[in-house]
């Protein structure tokens, strides 16, 4: 795409955030794997609903001392509440592979894990990222709308 193309055809509301987002899950290390989470957008319900529950919670806190632990809760379920779904996630049973269906509680207690710190951190970078939501586009397009400014200011 040229970048004459991408100014006659731009529109703000080509780049609006998508409902939900998948996070593939990468192994300590680098390795792929294949667990998937989905993730709620900023517009998608869950994330409505987090945000009025953090709030009310801000205005009931900002009176009460927390604990570590309750500060621990209140991490974990940033995450969990924008779970919309996950694929893939095993746990070790003995020997075997167990599949584990998502429920918010199986989130929690996945998440709590201090051993799984990587995967808390996993999550919560992709929830911050910039990009995590929106939607996908041709790489070219992505990249003369990147480049933009600088070849603008260049010309």
């Amino acid at each position: 795409m040229k970048l004459t193309d991408l100014r006659d055809t731009f529109a703000i509301d080509d780049f609006d955030s998508v409902d939900t987002a998948i996070m593939r899950v990468v192994a300590p290390g680098g390795a792929e794997t294949l667990a998937s989470i989905t993730f709620a957008g900023p517009a998608h319900e869950l994330t409505r609903a987090q945000s009025k529950r953090m709030n009310d919670l801000r205005l009931y806190q900002s009176t009460r001392p927390r604990s570590l632990r309750q500060v621990e809760v209140e991490n974990v379920l940033f995450i969990v509440e924008r779970i919309v779904t996950w694929s893939g996630i095993k746990r070790r049973d003995g020997d075997e592979l167990v599949e584990v269906p998502f429920s918010r509680e199986a989130a929690t207690a996945l998440l709590i894990d201090p051993r799984k710190g990587w995967l808390f951190a996993q999550c919560l970078e992709f929830l911050a990222a910039p990009g995590s939501f929106l939607p996908a586009s041709d790489s070219d397009a992505a990249a003369a709308a990147c480049d933009l400014p600088l070849l603008a200011s260049a010309n």
